[in-house]
């Protein structure tokens, strides 16, 4: 492999995209949806870069990026902001350690941030500050719902015996109701929330039915909603949200399983339920679902330095400003929290 002669240039979106969708196991965050989402949105410039058999001219490897602009701050090459995990992607696995140098070289004198994430189980998670929690699905939901322990399969009927209903959309309206569950429990967790326009150009840039809007309802009150992205046997759910008034009706458990059954009878075999802190409610919530945790391994590398600097860290090392923060952002009335929080997000590269 080291002896591979190779040529790195910009890709097109057609370029990368038919690469990421032939590769094994490729996350939908790789897809150029995401990235000209990122531009169109908040302006940072994409880019994505090609790696190619010089002989052949084969295409071998990519890297998707975005130079990420904060005020008063020299750029930073991100790969990618507001992605869990990406980095790196490479036909064979070997390849990637390979390339990582080479890409780099090719970003100049900026500042390179790539979102790792082991490819194996992580053995002790408790030592790790963040994982991404991937379940694998049986094929359809028949043989997946017999999978689960009772008390699951109990909780989830308790949601529809409480009379909520779910369904699954592609609908520009589907966003609108989606965002307004986002939204408000952005705010009562003390978070600006994105753009509505980020969501809906998702919607526009990612390939027709790649992107999958889920929405549980009371009656016609929606009480949770969640997008899903798709690519071949992958899917990510990079957003899930509830009404907490409405939580003890387990909107949440509908939630999951709407998207759950729709993934097992479509092919897909692998599902990344996102980021979580080992030990912490979201990740046990995961857990029950069968989902096992990966570490995720983001890596600084300055200008010149032999290697990068871990930048993830728990949530349980929160600066007491943070919190402050947190504290005062839940005060704001909802109207301005999502005018605000449409301005700020876009500096804000988690």
């Amino acid at each position: 492999m080291t002896q591979l002669q190779l040529e790195i240039v910009q890709a097109s979106d057609s370029e990368a995209d038919d690469l990421v969708t032939a590769t094994a196991n490729a996350s939908p965050y790789f897809l150029s949806g995401w990235r000209r989402a990122v531009q169109k949105v908040y302006g940072h410039q994409a880019g994505c870069l090609l790696a190619r058999e010089r002989a052949s001219k084969q295409s071998i490897a990519l890297l998707p990026y975005s130079v990420f602009k904060r005020p008063l701050q020299r750029p930073r090459v991100i790969s990618q902001p507001f992605a869990d995990y990406s980095g790196v992607l490479a036909i064979n696995s070997e390849l990637n350690h390979l390339l990582e140098a080479s890409f780099r070289a090719q970003l100049g004198q900026n500042a390179v941030e790539l979102r790792h994430s082991a490819q194996e189980i992580s053995p002790q998670p408790e030592q790790l500050a963040k994982v991404r929690m991937i379940t694998q699905l049986l094929a359809g939901q028949d043989a997946l719902l017999a999978s689960y322990k009772p008390k699951l399969r109990s909780q989830i009927k308790k949601a529809t015996k409480n009379g909520l209903t779910a369904e699954l959309s592609t609908d520009s309206s589907a966003i609108q109701a989606f965002y307004q569950i986002y939204a408000s429990n952005m705010r009562r967790l003390g978070s600006p929330a994105h753009h509505p326009d980020w969501f809906q150009y998702l919607l526009e840039y990612y390939p027709p039915g790649s992107l999958q809007v889920v929405l549980v309802r009371l009656a016609e009150q929606v009480t949770g909603a969640a997008i899903v992205l798709i690519n071949g046997n992958q899917a990510v759910i990079p957003w899930a949200s509830t009404l907490a008034e409405y939580n003890h009706l387990a909107p949440n458990m509908l939630l999951y399983w709407t998207i759950q059954s729709y993934l097992a009878d479509r092919g897909v075999t692998t599902f990344d339920m996102g980021r979580s802190t080992p030990g912490e409610g979201t990740y046990r919530f995961k857990q029950q679902w069968g989902a096992q945790p990966y570490a995720l391994d983001w890596q600084l590398h300055q200008p010149g330095a032999a290697e990068g600097s871990a930048l993830l860290q728990s949530d349980k090392a929160t600066s007491g400003t943070r919190k402050v923060l947190e504290q005062l952002w839940r005060c704001l009335p909802q109207s301005l929290a999502n005018q605000l929080g449409g301005q700020l997000r876009g500096y804000i590269s988690l």
